[in-house]
């Protein structure tokens, strides 16, 4: 279930950034577990601080996963300060 791996993927120690692509193709880059959220009924993933702004997503339309180990995780310390 995608929902799981979402988890999964968020919860992942060290974190490693990954990207969520959509049925249109569309994809949204996760670069840290704290910018990212599900509605109370998991059907919609919110994604914030990557892209100005934040993408919400509707789960049943996600398609893929990816880890990107080369994008270096968001230090949280710096942005905040940003």
């Amino acid at each position: 279930m995608i929902i799981d791996e979402i988890i999964e993927f968020s919860e992942a120690q060290p974190f490693v950034p990954f990207e969520v692509r959509m049925a249109d193709g569309d994809a949204v880059m996760v670069r840290h577990p704290k910018w990212m959220m599900f509605t109370p009924d998991f059907r919609t993933l919110i994604v914030v601080g990557s892209h100005r702004g934040k993408k919400c997503l509707s789960v049943p339309l996600i398609t893929q996963l990816t880890e990107h180990p080369e994008e270096a995780p968001v230090d949280m310390a710096v942005a905040l300060r940003a």
